[in-house]
């Protein structure tokens, strides 16, 4: 059975008071055979006192839609140390797997020696926990694994160290406000409609007001949102092709933030956080009264960390005039005026604008974002009447 292998790093960034001792957990080496999704959780040390793994819950969200009736177990953990750890998973309220780590008992500083999993500062850290999920039913989704370190919900990551030396204190290692997700891609692009050149950045007027939580677009990653950073514009599509006219291997709404730059849902700063094999992709991004767009070329993303910016130069933009300069003056962006989903700016996107005149809310016809539908919305579809986007139909 062929076994779909996705890098992918989830990362948690955490410090205990006491002790000093800080440490990322990583979820790598995501992926799919069958009914099945399976991933490794890593911890490494990244401060400087030695740190020795005590009790432990590692609690993670996971996309139930994705599931049917799932399950979840523990693999063999690599080492023979973790023989004496009681390891355990649980499904939690439908959508949290909760990794249990039972500290082995012992008494004496050779007990201690000979039973406690010491946390590596080198290379990827230590493979503390090898997770499978069955009952796996959505393959091509997202399944969107994020770390639960809010100390107000039921369940959360707590960690436990021990002190090397007697009487081997435990305690609870407090977590920072802050979670490190060192995402896999970097995107930047403008919305021609929704750009104020006065501040040379986007205007936020649909959020919260009009801005639904739930993206308009019928994908993959598809959900209600918890909550809307202030600085979101809108939502966006997001979609890879490996062949400019090839399928789609992955594909899912983001967050638009005011400064350009593109964001996972589950996040609150620019970053994405990608389902998918190393390799190139060719970036698509798709909204709502927009001409949708390609990345003039496949971008690598088996380093991980990757950057492509659609807003600094037209040459970024997949054909002939894919993209639009906003400002006159070198800033690029997506073509607004595209209000009835046909791939072209037509005179016949101005019904939408006249269905829906003076009405307040979040419609494809509020080309220029103010949260009104006026007859100023017309201005965008007059301006770029009969352009086209460029991106090839698969």
């Amino acid at each position: 059975m062929k076994v779909k292998v996705i890098a992918v790093l989830l990362i948690l960034n955490c410090i205990s008071l006491l002790y000093g001792q800080t440490f990322d957990l990583c979820v790598r080496n995501k992926s799919f055979a069958g009914n099945a999704l399976s991933f490794d959780i890593y911890m490494q040390q990244t401060g400087t006192t030695d740190l020795f793994l005590g009790h432990s819950d590692f609690a993670l969200v996971f996309n139930h839609t994705c599931f049917t009736s799932p399950t979840v177990q523990v693999l063999t953990a690599a080492g023979t140390i973790w023989n004496n750890y009681n390891l355990g998973a649980a499904i939690k309220d439908d959508s949290v797997i909760v990794y249990n780590v039972g500290q082995p008992a012992f008494s004496n500083q050779t007990e201690f020696d000979s039973k406690i999993q010491q946390v590596s500062s080198g290379g990827n850290g230590t493979l503390i926990g090898q997770i499978k999920i069955t009952g796996l039913t959505k393959t091509g989704n997202a399944t969107n694994l994020r770390w639960i370190w809010n100390e107000t919900l039921t369940h959360q990551t707590i960690v436990h160290a021990l002190n090397n030396a007697a009487d081997w204190e435990s305690t609870d290692i407090t977590l920072n406000a802050n979670i490190i997700y060192r995402p896999d891609l970097f995107v930047r692009i403008f919305l021609q409609g929704a750009f104020d050149i006065g501040n040379g950045n986007m205007v936020t007027t649909l959020n919260p007001t009009y801005l639904p939580e739930k993206p308009p677009y019928a994908d993959s990653l598809t959900a209600t949102v918890a909550g809307i950073p202030d600085s979101v514009v809108d939502y966006l599509n997001i979609e890879f092709r490996q062949q400019t006219d090839g399928p789609t291997v992955g594909a899912g709404s983001v967050f638009i933030g005011q400064n350009g730059y593109v964001f996972s849902l589950q996040l609150d700063s620019p970053g994405l956080a990608l389902d998918l094999a190393d390799g190139s992709y060719y970036i698509v991004l798709h909204q709502r009264n927009h001409l949708s767009v390609m990345s003039a070329n496949p971008v690598n993303l088996s380093s991980r960390a990757a950057t492509f910016d659609f807003t600094s130069n037209g040459s970024a933009f997949y054909g002939t005039n894919g993209g639009v300069d906003i400002t006159g003056a070198g800033v690029w962006g997506m073509i607004a005026g595209e209000t009835n989903d046909t791939g072209i700016v037509t005179v016949a996107d101005k019904a939408p604008v006249v269905d829906k005149l003076n009405e307040a809310g979040y419609y494809k016809a509020d080309t220029n974002f103010t949260g009104i539908v006026t007859v100023a919305d017309k201005a965008y579809i007059v301006k770029n009447l009969n352009k086209a986007s460029t991106v090839p139909v698969p």
